[in-house]
C-alpha cells in the first residue's frame, strides 16, 4: 500500500529498499520496482514524498488505511492484497469507501462495490499471448505453477490456460495445474518440489505465477 503527500507534508521518504525501516521493508521485488517507478515519477517531477507500506495481511490492510487517512496524506494506491480475493470482503468494501469520501485511492485489482479508481491487467491476454507463443514454438506439455484459486487474477489466469489448451486440441492435464501456498520464491519451490516428488512426466514449458523475482 503506498500512499502520497506533498513536500512539506513530511512522513517519511522511501527510497530504494535498503534505506526503508524493518517494518516497511517490501519482500517482494517486483512490487519494489513499482513502488520506486512511481516514487521517481511523484517525487522528482510532482514534488511528492511517498510511503511504501507492506501490509502483510488483512488486519494490516485496514490499519495503514486509517493510519493514512488521518495523516491526512493526498492519495492511497493500493497493490495486492484484499483487492486481489476472487470474492470481495464487504467490511473492506465499506472501509475503502469510507476513506476514498476524502482521499483518492486507487486499487490495481478487483473489489465488487468499492466507489474509487481501478487500474486492471487483463490476465486473460496475458496468458492467452503466452501459451499462443509456448504452442506455437512446439511445446504442448505446459505446467502452470503457483498460485490459488480464491485470487480473482491466478483463476483468470487458469481458465485461459485451459482454454487455450482446448483452442490447440491438447489434452488438459490437471496434475499440471499446481497450487502454491502463497506467491513468493519459496512457496514456487515447494510446489514445484511436490510435482517431481509425484513423479509425473516432465512438462516441456513450466510457467511461474507469482510476483516476486531475484
Amino acid at each position: 500500500m503506498i500512499s502520497a503527500q506533498r513536500a512539506g507534508k513530511r512522513l517519511k521518504q522511501c527510497g530504494d529498499q535498503d534505506d526503508w525501516p524493518d517494518g516497511l521493508r517490501h519482500t517482494e521485488p517486483v512490487l519494489c520496482d513499482y513502488g520506486g517507478g512511481m516514487r521517481k515519477s511523484g517525487e522528482m517531477k510532482n514534488g511528492y514524498l511517498l510511503l511504501l507500506c507492506n501490509s502483510l495481511g488483512a488486519t494490516m490492510e485496514v490499519s495503514y488505511l486509517e493510519k493514512f487517512s488521518g495523516q491526512r496524506v493526498d492519495a492511497i494506491i493500493q497493490i495486492g492484497g484484499k483487492v486481489d480475493e476472487l470474492v470481495s470482503d464487504t467490511s473492506y468494501v465499506e472501509n475503502i469507501n469510507r476513506v476514498a469520501n476524502t482521499t483518492p485511492i486507487l486499487i490495481t485489482g478487483k473489489l465488487d462495490g468499492a466507489d474509487c479508481y481501478q487500474v486492471n491487467i487483463d490476465e486473460g491476454q496475458s496468458m492467452e499471448l503466452l501459451m499462443q507463443f509456448l504452442i506455437e514454438n512446439g511445446h504442448q506439455d505446459i505446467a502452470l505453477m503457483g498460485g490459488r484459486d480464491n485470487v480473482k487474477s491466478t483463476l483468470d489466469k487458469r481458465l485461459r490456460y485451459r482454454q487455450m489448451l482446448r483452442k490447440y486440441g491438447i489434452p488438459v492435464r490437471e496434475e499440471y495445474i499446481v497450487d502454491g501456498s502463497s506467491y513468493d520464491i519459496e512457496s514456487g519451490s515447494a510446489a514445484m518440489y511436490r510435482f517431481i516428488r509425484e513423479d509425473h512426466p516432465m512438462p516441456s514449458a513450466i510457467i511461474a505465477i507469482m510476483t516476486s523475482r531475484r
